[in-house]
């Protein structure tokens, strides 16, 4: 794994090892050890000392596809609150897991159902 900076808030971080953990998921091996191998070096903090940039709950990105170099922009929200069509993505949707922890420079590897996708993230920024 690259040498990269994790940090999740104590909140994310038992969901995500929940999430991995459960049963009902059907994530793929090469997610699976990633996400291990992430939660494993990730810093966890409180939710309020998450520094700008890093992508947690609430937070508005802009993110390109590197293949394709198509710009997504959405934001990550609580699965409850998740409303695709105002671009609302919950943080357990692909690339909802895949981003948490990360902060913007950062690249992202992450298998997605038609195969693994390369992400760099642009720009993120806390939401209420």
């Amino acid at each position: 794994m690259e040498n990269v900076e994790l940090k999740l808030s104590k909140g994310v971080y038992s969901m995500l090892k929940d999430y991995l953990k459960s049963n009902v998921n059907k994530m793929s091996d090469f997610n699976k050890q990633k996400l291990t191998n992430e939660l494993g070096v990730a810093e966890v903090l409180t939710e309020k000392s998450i520094p700008e940039g890093f992508v947690s709950v609430n937070t508005k990105l802009k993110v390109v596809e590197e293949e394709s170099g198509k710009e997504l922009e959405f934001t990550l929200v609580e699965p409850k609150k998740a409303k695709q069509s105002i671009n609302k993505i919950s943080v357990l949707s692909p690339i909802g897991v895949a981003l948490l922890g990360y902060k913007v420079g950062d690249k992202v590897s992450w298998e997605m159902p038609d195969g693994i996708r390369n992400y760099a993230i642009k720009e993120a920024s806390f939401v209420n």
